[in-house]
């Protein structure tokens, strides 16, 4: 793990449950990981695809979950906190729950792309009928 740099969630339970040598520090943290690597295949069988940029205008649209996210609905929390997180999971969570308000800007944002893209398809259609009707004039 680099100083300064927020590590990634599979990062830092590998640097707090694994010894020098690789090895589980106990065969409970192996399993919790374990959890959250069989989740995470699921989701990711359930949607083998994510949209690119150019199909952002598609009405179908594929929400991914933060590993976070998938982690707590594998492994779960207790008392309000994140299994075998410690302490850190009060952070992680607070930024899970700012996550669904990016979540839902991104869903604004999506929306808005769709509706620019209608106008201007809108907008073509009517420029491609005022020289239709040039044409005929002439």
């Amino acid at each position: 793990m680099e100083k300064g740099i927020d590590p990634l969630l599979t990062e830092f339970y590998f640097h707090t449950h694994r010894k020098k040598d690789q090895s589980w520090v106990e065969i409970h943290g192996e399993s919790a990981y374990d959890k959250f690597e069989r989740k995470k295949l699921e989701i990711s069988s359930q949607n083998p695809t994510i949209p690119r940029e150019d199909e952002a205008d598609s009405q179908s649209t594929i929400e991914i979950p933060l590993d976070l996210d998938i982690w707590i609905e594998s492994v779960g929390k207790n008392k309000g906190r994140i299994f075998s997180l410690g302490t850190v999971s009060k952070t992680l969570v607070s930024l899970s729950n700012k996550s669904s308000s990016v979540s839902s800007e991104f869903q604004e944002v999506d929306a808005l792309r769709r509706q620019v893209h209608a106008l201007n398809a809108s907008l073509q259609r009517q420029e491609q009928e005022k020289l239709e009707m040039r044409q005929q004039l002439h």
